[in-house]
């Protein structure tokens, strides 16, 4: 998997996480054990064979830190096929402003 880590100082994403947590625990969903680690998924690599040639320029590449504001959460499905991941929005939550 290739991800782009997100740094949040203030913890707005952690209390999110949380309060996801709380809201979400009587209704059957488990709190994760790992550590929260907020991060965008950029892709998936399907096999190593190509990994040499992309781990360096990922290794190289510098990126700006960007601001921006969350509108809605999107309840996404995802269902692993070998041809590639597919994407059900099984809900879509939009966020006070």
């Amino acid at each position: 998997m290739i991800w782009l880590g997100c740094e949040n100082e203030d913890g707005t994403l952690a209390n999110l996480k949380s309060s996801l947590d709380r809201v979400l625990l009587p209704d059957g969903f488990e709190i994760e054990e790992r550590p929260f680690r907020p991060h965008i998924t950029l892709g998936r690599i399907r096999s190593p064979k190509g990994l040499h040639y992309l781990t360096p320029k990922l290794e190289n590449l510098t990126l700006e830190p960007q601001m921006g504001t969350i509108r809605e959460v999107l309840v996404v499905k995802s269902v692993l096929r070998p041809q590639g991941a597919a994407y059900t929005v099984l809900s879509s939550i939009q966020l006070q402003s």
